[in-house]
């Protein structure tokens, strides 16, 4: 085991400007005295989406070559959509680098890891994750886990229909969290440690609209919830060995929701996608006379001979046709910029990126989703995702005067351990 541990604590979706907010108002003493030196800010790859950023976050390296760019994927020989896993990401985490150094790990609700693929270590999964069964290695693990209660995620659902049962349950799922770090760090060797509370994240999407509202009973209800997590981090800190570094993250920043937009419909209405009759998912297209689509939450492709299973834009018009899908993005009233492939990513899964992505301006919500006809409406979520106001802490050192990538988190964390991270994107701090 290696003389020096490092563990890394996540707070899905925590603002920088947020977390030093409520330090400033002393609502947080854990966390305030691990900030000591003060919060830096991180910055989210493009799509800023929980499964793309903790990819980098973890393997330290961009979505080029990690090659996870959203939740979903099409199919390669239809438009059919699948969930990305855990064998999505196509480069090494550091729990893997670790292992391969002899180390050992503790990998907890990490989002993007299901299902559970053995290490040398433990690794428990986070969201999107089916089935507890298959979130758990070794499965020796799973008794503990089914003892207290836990779950890989709250029940979503809930927040559609009843806003106080979401909030119960959020509370009951934080609760079973802490036990379980709790009763790993206890019993589990370990030299390096990734452990995430994703509840923020849940929080954030149906509350964060109520809470800078002062709306109650979720506006206390919020603020009652981050005084717990503050609690679970204590609770993580007072069992790591003397001389752990700690490192904190978010995985990307969180604003005010103001409209979901519908970039198929938009895509439909202006004459690139062409649905059959009633169409309501991706493969109900017209492949033939569609030139662009749209995947969550904000990724355009061409519709590329070749490359896509019903092609129909020649490769030697590409570059025209996403000159031309660029320049219609950008002139949508709620588009801030639109961030071409070679810009946004590099690396050898570059190619399956998206040729554009969109970076709305703060508020507006871009879906992919074909289940409804508008193309913006307010639903149930309060809150979205930004890709800047990440927040940074390496405890007891001072922040970077600029915002880092969430890739330099990995190389921080393994530079830590004495394993080399030359030919990572992320940079150690």
């Amino acid at each position: 085991m290696s003389s020096r541990r490092v563990c890394v604590i996540g707070l899905d979706g925590t603002p920088a400007s947020l977390l030093r907010r409520l330090i400033d108002a002393g609502e947080l003493p854990a966390l305030a005295a691990l900030a000591s030196e003060g919060v830096g800010e991180a910055v989210a790859p493009l799509p800023p989406v929980s499964s793309v950023s903790w990819a980098s976050a973890t393997t330290g390296q961009n979505p080029g070559r990690h090659g996870v760019y959203g939740f979903v994927e099409r199919n390669p020989v239809s438009y059919d959509l699948t969930f990305t896993t855990s064998g999505s990401i196509r480069t090494p985490t550091a729990w893997e680098l670790a292992g391969r150094a002899g180390l050992k790990s503790l990998v907890v609700n990490i989002p993007g890891t299901y299902p559970a693929t053995p290490i040398e270590g433990v690794l428990i999964t986070g969201f999107v994750s089916p089935n507890l069964q298959r979130s758990v290695w070794p499965e020796r693990v799973l008794p503990d886990l089914e003892s207290i209660g836990y779950a890989v995620d709250v029940d979503l659902s809930l927040g559609h229909r009843d806003l106080g049962a979401f909030v119960d349950e959020l509370f009951r799922a934080h609760e079973a969290r802490r036990q379980a770090f709790r009763l790993l760090l206890e019993r589990e060797p370990w030299d390096l440690a990734y452990l995430a509370f994703t509840g923020t994240d849940r929080l954030h999407h149906f509350l964060w609209g109520q809470m800078e509202d002062g709306e109650e009973p979720w506006a206390s209800h919020f603020m009652r919830y981050y005084r717990e997590v503050d609690a679970g981090v204590a609770d993580i800190v007072e069992r790591l060995p003397a001389g752990t570094e700690v490192l904190l993250l978010s995985d990307h920043g969180f604003c005010r929701l103001e409209q979901e937009v519908y970039v198929n419909r938009l895509l439909e209405r202006d004459g690139w996608l062409v649905l059959a009759d009633g169409g309501e998912r991706l493969s109900d297209i017209e492949a033939a006379r569609t030139r662009a689509f749209a995947l969550d939450p904000s990724r355009l492709y061409v519709n590329l001979k070749g490359r896509e299973p019903q092609g129909s834009v020649d490769a030697a018009e590409l570059d025209r046709v996403t000159a031309e899908l660029a320049e219609w993005a950008g002139g949508l009233p709620w588009v801030e910029r639109v961030v071409p492939r070679a810009q946004a990513f590099d690396g050898t899964e570059s190619a399956r990126a998206p040729d554009l992505v969109v970076v709305p301006h703060r508020g507006f919500d871009p879906k992919g989703s074909l289940r409804t006809k508008e193309t913006q409406r307010r639903g149930v979520f309060t809150g979205m995702h930004t890709p800047d106001d990440a927040f940074f802490v390496h405890a007891g050192h001072r922040p970077p005067a600029e915002p880092v990538g969430v890739e330099s988190v990995a190389a921080t964390a393994l530079g830590l351990l004495g394993i080399d991270v030359a030919g990572l994107d992320g940079e150690r701090l």
